[in-house]
């Protein structure tokens, strides 16, 4: 029997001027993406974009705590950007890929 292993990928990032992006490196399915910013009512854009600056996930003028859960697979190096901040404070950015 193969051990299913969650690999937590954690971020605290802050923008400048409504922008930041972090890269990762992953092999797996995603099941979860979660972004908290500090103030509830902040509002930005999430995504995640692949080696290639393909965009393999994006949501748009979310506002608060972003939390989705999902199967989406990833294998490689991603960028995982904020953008459209409206304020320029510290993110939480959590992803969480099961590797089997």
């Amino acid at each position: 029997m193969t051990a299913i292993l969650n690999n937590p990928i954690r971020k605290t990032v802050t923008p400048s001027s409504g922008s930041v992006s972090e890269t990762f490196s992953t092999h797996g399915l995603c099941h979860q993406i979660l972004v908290k910013p500090s103030t509830a009512s902040t509002q930005y854009d999430v995504s995640i974009l692949n080696s290639d600056s393909v965009t393999v996930f994006k949501r748009s003028d979310e506002e608060a705590t972003f939390n989705e859960l999902m199967i989406l697979p990833l294998s490689g190096n991603y960028t995982i950007a904020i953008d459209n901040a409206t304020v320029d404070e510290e993110f939480i950015i959590l992803v969480i890929v099961r590797n089997s």
